[in-house]
């Protein structure tokens, strides 16, 4: 007998606690009693409205309780934040105190809850309009569309890295309908600080920036802050050059890998394209030259390639792009055995596809030494360097042409070997 009370208290505890479960998953409602009195519907059209005060939830459901007695078509129609959730027309009830209910739902929101009641301009007869009452209403909590009760998190993009000069930042937040507060002196934004974003690009420049970024909207909570650090690394830098005339650490913006300074002379079969000097290989299988930081708009990379020697062992340079500076993408290549000893061959790529990225110029292949010479790294948005053509040495005079590709660029130029 015991030992059967015993095992029909457990299953009582048991079925207990699941009704417990069952119970603790519905969703939470909040009631707010009307006082029933009777809303007469003596004219056509919007007779009268009910209005709750937006509340600290959301609200997905607005459950309607009411009593209507007479033969009309009046209508209930609900709004909640300013959202239209719908008209529905009343059932006639057996009398002014026999209460029934009509649901309204929709995408939760945070909000004022506004209920009108109207009838039906084409069905309005006096003998059939009658009253309405209202004993309750309850606001059923949901979290927002997507499952939460707040925007979503900006993103700022790009992701923190080092400029020159100056940045564009864009901004953009996947609650639609959202507004963008942003602040650029590292205080937390909000609708009361910080600057509206205007939809494209801002820009930052000449200092280290801390972007950061709130969404927010009505009905929802504000969204968490985002935050980018953008790091300043001078002004802006319209072009690298490499000319090889100095020493590999007067290249501050690049990285020398295995590739190293020659001078005129070294090999018998090759001189400088300009000047006395130029970049080899340095009888390594691979070698790289490389931006030392990510370059925000990168326009185009020149250089001139060539070889000291007839060896033919099958070798390539190429030009890269790297968004982490580890995985690396070709965006040209050139054989570093198809030209002629001695000659410089152009070699170049179109970059302004990429956005803040590394850029190298890198050789691999056998180790015969390979050659380069006057590298130039462009910005998109810079006036392309002019080239200047003319006879080496000369006796008495020549003609010297300069020129540039950028449409309407001016050109100033110096005889006195000053800039």
């Amino acid at each position: 007998m015991i030992k059967h009370f015993k095992l029909f208290f457990a299953c009582l505890l048991m079925a207990v606690l699941s009704i417990g479960q069952v119970w603790g998953a519905e969703d939470d409602t909040h009631d707010f009693a009307q006082d029933a009195s009777n809303h007469s519907l003596n004219s056509c059209g919007t007779i009268d409205d009910i209005v709750i005060a937006e509340q600290s939830y959301s609200v997905k459901e607005v459950i309607i309780s009411y009593a209507y007695n007479k033969t009309n078509s009046p209508s209930f129609s609900v709004s909640v934040g300013g959202n239209n959730w719908g008209t529905t027309v009343l059932t006639k009830t057996a009398n002014l105190t026999t209460y029934t209910t009509m649901s309204f739902t929709g995408d939760a929101v945070k909000g004022g809850v506004t209920i009108s009641f109207a009838n039906d301009p084409d069905n309005c007869s006096s003998s059939g309009r009658g009253s309405v009452s209202i004993s309750n209403v309850r606001l059923v909590e949901g979290p927002a569309a997507g499952g939460s009760d707040k925007c979503s998190t900006p993103s700022i993009s790009p992701a923190a890295c080092s400029f020159y000069g100056s940045q564009e930042v864009t901004i953009t937040c996947a609650t639609a309908d959202a507004a963008i507060y942003y602040t650029t002196d590292n205080s937390t934004p909000s609708k009361t600080n910080g600057t509206l974003y205007p939809g494209s690009a801002i820009t930052v420049s000449d200092a280290n920036t801390t972007v950061k970024a709130i969404a927010v909207k009505d009905g929802l909570d504000d969204s968490d802050v985002a935050s980018v650090e953008y790091t300043y690394a001078g002004p802006a830098v319209t072009s690298y050059d490499i000319d090889f005339e100095s020493a590999v650490a007067a290249y501050v913006n690049w990285t020398f890998t295995n590739a190293v300074i020659a001078t005129n002379g070294d090999n018998s079969n090759i001189s400088a394209r300009n000047g006395t000097h130029y970049g080899t290989t340095g009888g390594k299988s691979t070698a790289s030259i490389q931006t030392k930081t990510k370059i925000a708009t990168p326009g185009s990379l020149t250089c001139y390639v060539s070889k000291q020697s007839d060896n033919t062992t099958s070798s390539t340079w190429y030009i890269q792009v790297s968004s982490d500076g580890s995985a690396w993408t070709d965006v040209e290549s050139q054989s570093a055995t198809s030209m002629s000893k001695g000659n410089w061959v152009e070699f170049t790529a179109d970059l302004s596809a990429h956005t803040n990225v590394f850029v190298r110029l890198y050789y691999d292949g056998g180790t015969a030494v390979r050659n380069v010479d006057d590298i130039s790294l462009e910005m998109a948005s810079a006036v392309k360097k002019p080239t200047i053509t003319g006879t080496t040495p000369f006796i008495g005079s020549t003609e010297v042409t300069l020129e540039c590709t950028t449409t309407g660029a001016t050109i100033y130029y110096t005889t006195d070997g000053t800039d």
